[in-house]
């Protein structure tokens, strides 16, 4: 059922040229991007909780017909941990376009599309501190935590992710 899913995805929405056209800032690779991101879009498709659940699929002779499908969980979540955001937006807009002209973007009946923007912080922690960190003050200690926006189309039939960014703070000199 994926097979023919892809296939499908491939013909009326281009999939291989959107894959295709995501690149990353690795100066060597082994695996190539495509792989990844084909990885990555039949975990979402097969409705798989993690990377690994994805790995364990390997195995399966149905699974191995697919391409791209011996790409481990580590290597996936490095790669996809070095994205070229400007690729992944303009696959993105070439998607929404592809769908958008297939009609296969539904508005609710009232006519309306609405844009929903969510914000989460993805962990906290007061024992480790990344570049990106945010900090804040919990009862005198420092606790760094991460946060994002998402931004969504809500269709009646889909909803669309137009983008999300990390939240920074602006350092003002």
């Amino acid at each position: 059922m994926l097979e023919r899913l892809l296939r499908y995805a491939d013909k009326q929405l281009h999939f291989g040229e959107l894959v295709t056209g995501v690149r990353d800032h690795r100066r060597w690779s082994h695996v190539p991007t495509a792989d990844v991101v084909t990885a990555v879009l039949d975990m979402f498709f097969a409705r798989l909780g993690s990377l690994n659940a994805l790995e364990k699929l390997n195995h399966l002779p149905a699974w191995k017909k697919l391409p791209a499908r011996s790409v481990s969980a580590d290597t996936i979540g490095r790669v996809v941990d070095v994205l070229d955001d400007g690729s992944l937006r303009a696959s993105q807009k070439m998607l929404y376009t592809s769908m958008k002209r297939n009609k296969q973007l539904v508005a609710p009946s009232h006519g309306l599309i609405a844009l929903a923007l969510d914000g989460h912080e993805s962990h906290c922690t007061y024992n480790q501190r990344c570049q990106g960190c945010l900090e804040r003050d919990i009862d005198g200690k420092i606790q760094y935590y991460h946060r994002n926006v998402t931004a969504q189309l809500i269709f009646d039939n889909f909803s669309f992710l137009v983008d999300m960014e990390e939240q920074r703070l602006e350092k003002v000199s």
